[in-house]
């Protein structure tokens, strides 16, 4: 009986994932049939930033094998690498176009964010699995996938949503984090926030702390106070590291804004 139970849940899982992937693939679909021959985001901003300068950062990288400048003499007249850390210089999506020098970066990016939507939406459904019965864990899913913020910015501003799926990742580990006291997913997840997307990883540290906390005062209903102090110590020490590992990009972009002109 548990084995057929967990068969019937598997296909249902299945079933739901192959069901967002679909219906990703039918939005993405009707863009370039709406607008055959352009490039899934937008036209002017692709063209001088989103792979543009990732683009350059291959090209060096290839040119000189060195993974780790200072200078950028072709970007603005010669100026600091790190101002355009933003457009993702050590993006581990962006590092792993190194892998691909046959493949353009247009056409890297087109697929990558297309695949980061998707898995993006997938990791929110086994996120959301965790709190409510699969169908509605589906239906909420969906309604993460077809939001406009979603759709529009995977479309358009990439790094206004790049970090998403590695935000659900952390997620995800901190359930384990706090049961094992330490995830090295959670690490993981949070150094990718961090190199994905440095401007927008405030925001996304702050929601994986409240979810600690929510999942804290879930869990536990006596010695509330004791187990608050012992999550936000597991939570922070998680994230704290985090922050060191990235500090190969986090120092010199702090440097560089204080300092730029």
């Amino acid at each position: 009986m548990i084995q057929r139970r967990n068969t019937a849940t598997k296909r249902q899982t299945l079933l739901h994932c192959g069901a967002l992937a679909a219906i990703l693939g039918v939005v993405v679909g009707l863009i370039f049939l709406v607008h055959p021959g352009c490039v899934y985001g937008a036209q002017t901003d692709w063209s001088n930033q989103h792979f543009a300068i990732p683009e350059y950062f291959r090209t060096r990288f290839y040119a000189t094998g060195n993974l780790f400048p200072n200078f950028a003499m072709q970007l603005g007249s010669g100026q600091n690498i790190f101002n355009f850390a933003y457009y993702g210089l050590y993006s581990p999506v962006i590092l792993l176009s190194f892998a691909f020098p046959w493949m353009t970066m247009a056409t890297y990016l087109q697929i990558s964010n297309i695949l980061l939507t998707l898995i993006g939406t997938l990791l929110c459904y086994f996120w959301l699995r965790k709190w409510f019965v699969p169908n509605l864990a589906f239906f909420l899913a969906l309604l993460y996938l077809t939001a406009a913020p979603v759709i529009f910015h995977g479309h358009h501003h990439i790094m206004f949503v790049n970090y998403l799926p590695f935000l659900f990742w952390a997620l995800l580990s901190v359930h384990h984090a706090l049961e094992k006291r330490f995830s090295l997913h959670l690490i993981a997840a949070s150094v990718c926030i961090l190199l994905t997307s440095f401007f927008f990883s405030v925001g996304a540290f702050f929601a994986i702390v409240i979810y600690a906390v929510f999942l804290t005062l879930h869990r536990h209903h006596v010695h509330q106070v004791r187990q608050m102090l012992r999550t936000l110590c597991i939570i922070g020490l998680h994230l704290l590291l985090s922050a060191v590992i990235a500090a190969f990009l986090l120092l010199p972009v702090a440097w560089t804004l204080l300092h730029g002109r």
